[in-house]
């Protein structure tokens, strides 16, 4: 399956966009948004949460991107998710870990909650889901919440088909645009590959729902072990 038009070219006008704005040095703090707070010094506190998580974080220009667009999240707010695609062990994941962090600081610190999002993985999703209706389930399950509000699904593609039957995460992003909620994707499938896997009818709102990025670059997990290291 190609890839649908206006993939390239939105990703290619997302870039450009980002390279004015470091060359021009436009970023700004965050302006006051609901709640009262103070300005945030956005590239500082990633930076500090950074090397909570992770020693040794590098940045990127898909970093930046990345960034740059939780930067515009937290100022103004998107009604547009985030889809990271490409190759294993990048650090696509990391990222994302790195923001949620942040957002549960603003969280508490704060009382603002504008940059925080639910998290899960794609397996976690279906795994949990059937077991929701086996008997004697004690949890909380409700495949409803998943519909609303900011949503983070990492690992698209790695779950196994629900019940053997059907695609679960087909059904959740179908009605997450159906709502207008925003979504955020990490995966190391193509947008073609998702299209493949999930249908048309999510392949055809895929420029609807996200900006993509495409991050590719050698695993840590694999330049870690040239070094003798643990990850």
């Amino acid at each position: 399956m190609d890839e649908a038009k206006g993939f390239g070219a939105e990703l290619k006008d997302f870039q450009q966009s980002l390279r004015e704005k470091v060359k021009h040095d436009v970023y700004k703090a965050p302006e006051t948004h609901k709640v009262k707070r103070s300005v945030v010094d956005f590239d500082g506190l990633f930076e500090r949460h950074s090397k909570k998580l992770c020693q040794g974080f590098e940045t990127n220009f898909n970093v930046e991107e990345i960034k740059y667009y939780f930067r515009e999240l937290y100022s103004k707010g998107y009604d547009k998710g985030l889809l990271v695609y490409g190759s294993l062990g990048v650090g696509k994941t990391m990222i994302f870990d790195i923001i949620h962090s942040m957002a549960k600081e603003l969280v508490v610190s704060q009382g603002f909650q504008g940059l925080w999002f639910t998290k899960c993985t794609a397996p976690w999703l279906v795994s949990e889901r059937m077991r929701s209706v086996e008997e004697g389930y004690t949890g909380s399950f409700d495949i409803a919440t998943y519909h609303r509000g900011k949503l983070y699904i990492d690992d698209l593609g790695a779950e196994q088909l629900c019940f053997n039957k059907y695609e679960l995460l087909e059904e959740i992003l179908f009605q997450r645009h159906r709502n207008k909620a925003l979504t955020m994707v990490t995966t190391n499938l193509t947008p073609a590959e998702i299209g493949k896997r999930y249908g048309a009818r999510v392949f055809d709102r895929l420029p609807e729902m996200f900006h993509m990025i495409k991050w590719e670059g050698e695993s840590k997990r694999t330049v870690s072990k040239k070094q003798g290291n643990k990850i």
